[in-house]
């Protein structure tokens, strides 16, 4: 699953949480793992070993990073 795809599926809060807004499913290392809408996961939410939030908060970083934003060159 893509960045773009896993924060396709949940919507962060004002408080840093996240709540899920459409059915995903998430391979985990012994079981896939189903969220389903209107489960809110926080920092400290453990599901089957993985946690989401983390997961969720760095894919947003990646998708917001300054290095991924192309600037335009002034000569």
């Amino acid at each position: 699953m893509t960045d773009q795809q896993l924060l396709d599926s949940f919507e962060k809060n004002a408080k840093g949480d996240w709540t899920c807004v459409k059915p995903v499913l998430l391979d985990g290392t012994s079981r896939n793992v189903a969220i389903m809408p209107g489960v809110t996961v926080t920092r400290s939410d453990l599901f089957c070993g993985m946690n989401i939030a983390r997961e969720l908060n760095e894919a947003d970083a990646r998708r917001t990073s300054p290095a991924e934003i192309m600037l335009p060159t002034r000569h």
